[in-house]
């Protein structure tokens, strides 16, 4: 199951990891810069992001994005990028044959990207877009408030793309002083999964710009222990959608935990697919929400595991609130203040009320409680590492997802890179037991974080979880 690979330096100290791939011509190009959204000042919030635009935009050799953009789609070529919260990374995939033209291009927008000023102020605008799509998507802004809540007062807080403000008032000599600061040789990884020799590899990288690029003496420090936290944290924004948006996160460990493997395996479970448990008891028992899904990320010095998904509106403590309250129940019997506030006690103290069922936060919330309170079956656990398995087997067959994921474990020091098979005898080593010690110790409601979007207020919601029974 292990995958193949060699490491090797160029004479600046630019790192290459280099997967053989014999059963295609297909040659796929991760380039990865250590630097995203954790490494800016104050100043410069979404400046990664930033310039992820900015170095698509034109070099001295290629002087407009069309010449780039060009260029690539005359070989018809895949080129995209992303940021995130400690990295940029750029990616090319080609038939092999046109490497050379692929590798070249890289490492001259990389190394050699203008950042003028007219460019800069086009761009901004660009970003600024982007961002107001963004804070539109209940989806995408629902992410980053979780990250407020879970990352308080740390690095990690902020949202990639910052705010129009921010963005708007960057000063060009900034973005590039902050640009050539970070794009030097000691912080670059290059990844490639090709069907070409090694020696090919070798030749055409020493013919392209990554030798050239400057070797800088700066070590990245900025990791920052998360602080304790000791309560329960919300945000809730009030929108009138048809739809509540609802994550709920916990803190966890960074890159170097064991506990990783666990944490795959109780993602699975919670929410990795149609058999799992919340799947099954939102959509399919319930009918509440279309999908849902978890946010497992590790950096240095911390991580989070985060639960997201959508219900109607009115379903997010009750199942069809409004309905309760209009049609279903009198004075005599409960007054809406309970209802709003004190919903929980409809099932923790045996409140017969046929047409009462729980909404979506209950129904997490005994998800959580249920996996540490009791012990996984074997075929859960064995059908959640058969699932896995197929993922790994699936991830091989695709050259980019394998320039990524050895590319981003040699980029962020990952001692050993975890290969397949590595991975796999954990997951089969793992027992029932272990995966409740887990969630007991990751799943403390004390340390709980919970964002909404939608029909909602914050009152309502610390309300109802505060008085919620968690034993």
């Amino acid at each position: 199951m292990d995958i193949d690979y060699n490491i090797f330096n160029l004479n600046n100290g630019i790192k290459v990891i280099y997967i053989p791939r014999n059963d295609n011509n297909i040659s796929s190009i991760s380039v990865f810069c250590k630097v995203g959204q954790r490494n800016e000042p104050d100043d410069l919030t979404g400046a990664s992001h930033f310039l992820e635009h900015m170095l698509f935009k034109g070099t001295k050799l290629r002087p407009k994005s069309k010449n780039i953009s060009g260029e690539l789609d005359s070989i018809g070529a895949y080129f995209n990028a992303y940021t995130d919260k400690n990295l940029t990374s750029y990616i090319v995939k080609l038939d092999s044959k046109y490497f050379k033209k692929g590798i070249d291009i890289l490492s001259d927008m990389l190394l050699n990207s203008k950042i003028d000023d007219d460019d800069v102020k086009i761009e901004k605008q660009v970003v600024i877009e982007e961002i107001s799509r963004a804070r539109d998507n209940p989806a995408d802004l629902i992410s980053d408030k979780i990250y407020e809540l879970i990352y308080k007062d740390h690095p990690l807080e902020h949202s990639i793309g910052s705010t129009n403000e921010k963005i708007s008032n960057y000063n060009k000599n900034r973005v590039y002083e902050y640009y050539k600061k970070y794009y030097s040789s000691n912080n670059i990884i290059i990844s490639i999964c090709s069907n070409l020799k090694i020696n090919i590899i070798k030749e055409n990288i020493n013919n392209s710009f990554f030798p050239k690029y400057p070797i800088q003496n700066f070590k990245l420090t900025n990791y920052t222990p998360l602080k304790i936290q000791t309560k329960r944290r919300y945000s809730s924004i009030f929108r009138k959608l048809e739809q509540t948006h609802i994550s709920l996160g916990f803190p966890i460990e960074g890159i170097s935990t064991q506990d990783r493997y666990c944490l795959d395996l109780i993602k699975v479970i919670l929410a990795g697919n149609m058999s799992s448990r919340l799947f099954t008891d939102l959509r399919e028992k319930n009918g509440l929400s279309y999908n849902v899904s978890i946010d497992l990320s590790y950096y240095k010095e911390c991580g989070n595991f985060i639960i997201y998904t959508s219900v109607d509106k009115n379903s997010l403590f009750i199942k069809n609130n409004h309905s309760i309250v209009d049609n279903t129940i009198n004075d005599n019997m409960i007054d809406d203040s309970t209802i709003d506030n004190n919903i929980n006690n409809l099932f923790t103290k045996n409140i017969e009320i046929e047409t009462i069922t729980p909404g979506c936060i209950p129904i997490i919330l005994e998800n959580l409680i249920r996996l540490k309170s009791q012990k996984v079956l074997d075929k859960e656990l064995e059908n959640a590492q058969g699932f896995l398995r197929g993922n790994l087997i699936i991830e091989k067959e695709d050259s980019h997802s394998l320039s990524d994921y050895f590319g981003k474990q040699l980029l962020l020091d990952y001692k050993p890179i975890l290969n397949f098979g590595y991975i796999l005898d954990k997951y089969n080593n793992i027992t029932p037991k272990q995966i409740r010690r887990i969630c007991r110790k990751y799943f403390n409601f004390n340390k709980m974080n919970i964002a909404t979007i939608g029909n909602c207020y914050e009152n309502d919601l610390k309300d109802f979880v505060e008085n919620y029974n968690f034993l």
